[in-house]
């Protein structure tokens, strides 16, 4: 294990704190700056409707300038509970609620420079109970995908939310959609 020597805060702004850690290694060495960024966790969910289509959000991703249609999802605030962000998230952005919930995985996105947690869930049963409530800078679009259409899109790698592969196949085997081998 690393020992933490000292820590320094470069960055705050909103949610986002780029930390600079001066660590001390198991052989004595000092590593300094490691860069951490210090995000909220966020969940992504599979949710699946009634009629088997999958409810994806098309968003406009600024960091790579392009439209990603991906899952829906969103930050954990926190203390929040995984499952009641990932409940919140899919009414906010999509206003469907689902019958049945079931947590496929949690998992470091990317350990290396980040700390915090992905939670991913399936959703199914999933009907329209309300409008989409979106924060004031989102522009979501809804986009129902059938499955032989989700599957094709995978088979075409069109998802560029490289993090929701996992869960996408991961929901697949959960529905028995994808066989095992």
């Amino acid at each position: 294990m690393w020992k933490v020597e000292e820590s320094n805060i470069l960055l705050q702004q909103s949610w986002l704190q780029v930390r600079a850690d001066r660590c001390v290694l198991p052989d004595g060495r000092i590593l300094y700056p490691y860069l951490v960024l210090d995000i909220p966790s966020f969940c992504n969910i599979v949710a699946v409707t009634e009629n088997q289509e999958i409810v994806m959000v098309q968003q406009y991703r600024h960091a790579v300038q392009k439209l990603s249609i991906e899952l829906p999802g969103g930050m954990v605030d926190l203390g929040e509970d995984p499952l009641q962000a990932a409940k919140r998230e899919l009414l906010e952005e999509t206003g469907y609620a689902a019958k049945d919930w079931q947590h496929l995985y949690s998992i470091h996105p990317n350990p290396a420079l980040e700390n915090n947690q992905a939670h991913f869930f399936l959703a199914t049963g999933c009907t329209v109970q309300s409008s989409q409530q979106l924060d004031p800078y989102e522009d979501i679009q809804i986009q129902l995908l059938p499955k032989s259409e989700l599957m094709q899109w995978l088979k075409e790698q069109r998802f560029g939310h490289g993090v929701q592969y996992g869960a996408i196949f991961q929901a697949l085997l959960q529905l028995n959609w994808i066989a095992e081998k």
